[in-house]
């Protein structure tokens, strides 16, 4: 037992660099078509880093990989990493993915990033073929049109919003900010209790609530 321990103790860290080198080895031997489904499967156990880590390696082999750039950009928005966020979508849509897919992350990144303006000048004009990524876009839009103190023009798309997507919680937050703009507190808390309620609640819905 004593030699064994006096041979890790001195090659030890030559066993870690070769064990690290060997990792690195198998991860180079997959195809980022391999490290997407990767990806894929963290996301669904909500291990962001790793799905993040994953990502990267596959943009590495492949640069022009829309659909790892969208899922990039997804988990930056999971990570509350806008900038990154609105740098992966807006490659995911430069090399091919759809509007669809794309423009609603993006515009959530960017209302995030406080560019509400650029939401409006972009997406305004914009109809998206999938009703629920129609739905998300209102709702991006609709914070942009409240940040533009246009309260009849956000309420409108949260309520458009909330009729294709019932229940959304972005869109509920939307909504009860308009009613306390309106100065409508109670009819505002009543909207977001169930949010408040929720396992795990929401961050935006708490904010207001505050």
């Amino acid at each position: 037992m004593g030699l064994i321990y006096e041979t890790f103790r001195r090659h030890g860290g030559y066993l870690a660099v070769a064990l690290a080198a060997c990792a690195l080895s198998a991860c180079s031997a997959k195809s980022p078509e391999e490290l997407l489904a990767e990806a894929h499967q963290s996301i669904e156990r909500k291990d962001f880093s790793a799905a993040s880590i994953q990502l990267k390696n596959a943009l590495q082999k492949n640069p022009e990989f829309a659909l790892a750039r969208l899922e990039l950009g997804r988990v930056s928005l999971e990570q509350r990493d806008y900038l990154s966020a609105e740098k992966e979508l807006n490659k995911a849509l430069e090399f091919g993915v759809s509007a669809d897919d794309a423009v609603p992350l993006l515009a959530r990144a960017l209302i995030e990033l406080g560019r509400a303006q650029d939401v409006n000048s972009r997406f305004s004009a914009l109809r998206l073929s999938n009703p629920a990524a129609q739905a998300s876009l209102n709702t991006s839009l609709g914070f942009a049109r409240l940040a533009a103190n246009d309260t009849d023009g956000a309420n409108r798309l949260f309520d458009a919003s909330l009729a294709a997507s019932p229940g959304d919680p972005r869109a509920l937050v939307g909504k009860a900010r308009v009613l306390a703009v309106g100065k409508n507190f109670d009819a505002a808390s009543d909207l977001i209790k169930p949010l408040l309620q929720a396992d795990g609640g929401s961050v935006e819905a708490w904010l207001l609530e505050a």
